[in-house]
């Protein structure tokens, strides 16, 4: 269930943002930004202003409602036309903060862990593996793996069902383990 839109440039965040982000849900007080948000992936170069001084290469956008609350983002390549467009990579968060608490707030970029969340439904009967060396194989690489989690396994009534995270460029060697009729889905990663 990602809620990031599909455009051409990729989408990333920063640790801060993803923790303003879980901080508004907590205070019910996230639809608005995420609306916000949604608007600058859509059209970044139409949405914000760049900012200037030590800050050049950033833009602002105030979070529609709000005077005092904007939210924090960087283009790369750093364009600013329309015309320009075809040329932007990269739309980066960095964090949504108070107007006051602006110049305080901002550092430099600190990724947030963006694993792809995965579901894998492993079948007890008719496949030539035992679903629990599958299974046995799924921690393993897990454990070998920095940006690979189990999170949780379930003994279904036709299944072992198992979901956890998985880095993007990691996730050919989890298909890799698996026997071919084990059922594998990914939900991007959204900081929403």
């Amino acid at each position: 269930m990602s809620d990031i839109p599909e455009v051409r440039w990729s989408v990333g965040w920063n640790r801060e943002f993803e923790e303003n982000v879980e901080e508004l849900k907590k205070s019910g007080s996230f639809d608005q930004y995420k609306k916000q948000i949604i608007k600058v992936i859509n059209n970044p170069i139409r949405e914000g202003k760049y900012k200037a001084g030590s800050y050049k290469g950033l833009k602002t956008v105030h979070v529609s409602g709000s005077e005092q609350d904007i939210v924090c983002f960087e283009l790369t390549p750093g364009v600013n036309s329309q015309r320009n467009i075809d040329k932007l990579e990269e739309v980066y968060f960095l964090h949504i903060a108070h107007w006051d608490n602006y110049d305080s707030a901002l550092n430099s970029r600190q990724p947030a862990d963006q694993g792809h969340q995965y579901d894998i439904q492993i079948p007890y009967f008719g496949g030539q593996y035992d679903p629990e060396r599958v299974m046995s194989d799924i921690y393993d690489l897990a454990k070998d793996l920095e940006d690979c989690c189990v999170e949780e396994q379930n003994w279904e009534d036709e299944f072992l069902r198992m979901t956890g995270q998985v880095a993007s460029d990691k996730r050919e060697q989890l298909e890799e383990i698996l026997p071919p009729d084990v059922n594998v889905e990914y939900e991007p990663p959204s900081p929403f």
